[in-house]
């Protein structure tokens, strides 16, 4: 399944924002059959990078539409989801 990076822009000050909306997503985890039946998005780990203001969030998705309505769902605002790919090096 392809990984999906998330972007969140969050003012250095609001980190119990970004702790609160990581929250809700470590509880993601729908699946055809599952709780929540609908497609598979599944939240792997999140970084906040409170220097640049900026929060990423990376999950496991069918596509960044899934990726962004998931989100939606549970109150998270996500302003950029693009695919990556990880393991380099």
């Amino acid at each position: 399944m392809p990984t999906f990076i998330a972007e969140t822009f969050v003012p250095e000050t609001h980190t119990r924002e970004v702790e609160a909306a990581t929250e809700r997503l470590s509880r993601l985890d729908r699946a055809p059959g599952g709780e929540h039946a609908g497609p598979t998005v599944r939240y792997l780990r999140s970084t906040f990078v409170p220097g640049d203001e900026v929060c990423f969030h990376v999950f496991e998705a069918a596509s960044a539409d899934e990726v962004l309505r998931a989100a939606a769902d549970l109150g998270v605002r996500l302003d950029r989801v693009a695919e990556a790919r990880e393991g380099f090096g």
